[in-house]
């Protein structure tokens, strides 16, 4: 069963959807992670929401690195499938 979607024709707010959407959830729930980690840090103390505050900011370039690697990859197999090869 073949799962590939022509982005050339059709709606494109519809195709735009299909991809925005997953990343979306992705980013939301990246976030909710470090908001449990906020919260359940601040049982422990300032200290320790200090250090998740230091840690996130490395966090977040790792996580920008990988969404621009998952993109320019979605552009490579696109173009990939686009010329059949």
């Amino acid at each position: 069963m073949s799962r590939t979607r022509n982005l050339s024709t059709g709606n494109i707010g519809e195709h735009f959807l299909h991809l925005a959407v997953p990343a979306g959830i992705g980013m939301l729930f990246t976030t909710l992670y470090n908001v449990v980690d906020v919260f359940f840090a601040g049982l422990i103390g300032t200290d320790a929401q200090a250090g998740l505050a230091i840690s996130f900011q490395a966090f977040f370039i790792f996580i920008t690195f990988g969404f621009g690697l998952s993109a320019a990859m979605t552009a490579l197999v696109g173009n990939a499938i686009g010329a059949k090869d």
